[in-house]
């Protein structure tokens, strides 16, 4: 409809590249609405693209496991003649969102914060 009233294909087609390109740019994809103030929040907000790559996202990666890059994984040291499970058990029970990597390892053991994609959905906006 905002391409119809433009005299060539040619116009039209620039008039369109701009439009999406600011779509996506306010998606949230490259900018979370956090990062964004005034004028440029209600952009966000306006549109639509931002509600696309939030139903696909929550659509196709609910459920999904997070698995670690080794940069993510927080490695720790446990007590001397305690395994990283035994050590662990405790915090693991009562809050942990997170996979411990090796529960049987006796030292530097890797632990993922996150387990699952919905967690890091939830964060988003």
């Amino acid at each position: 409809m905002v391409v119809a009233p433009l005299p060539d294909a040619t116009t039209s087609g620039r008039v369109v590249t701009i439009l999406l390109s600011m779509m996506i740019l306010f998606a949230g994809v490259f900018q979370t609405p956090i990062a964004l103030q005034g004028f440029w929040i209600f952009m966000y907000r306006v549109s639509p693209m931002m509600y696309l790559v939030g139903g696909v996202a929550v659509s196709g990666l609910s459920g999904d496991p997070i698995v670690c890059s080794h940069a993510e994984l927080a490695v720790f040291q446990p007590p001397t003649g305690e395994t990283c499970g035994a050590y662990m058990q405790p915090y693991l029970e009562q809050a942990a969102l997170g996979t411990l990597l090796s529960p049987d390892a006796t030292a530097s053991c890797p632990y993922c914060p996150l387990a699952y994609v919905d967690q890091v959905l939830a964060r988003s906006d």
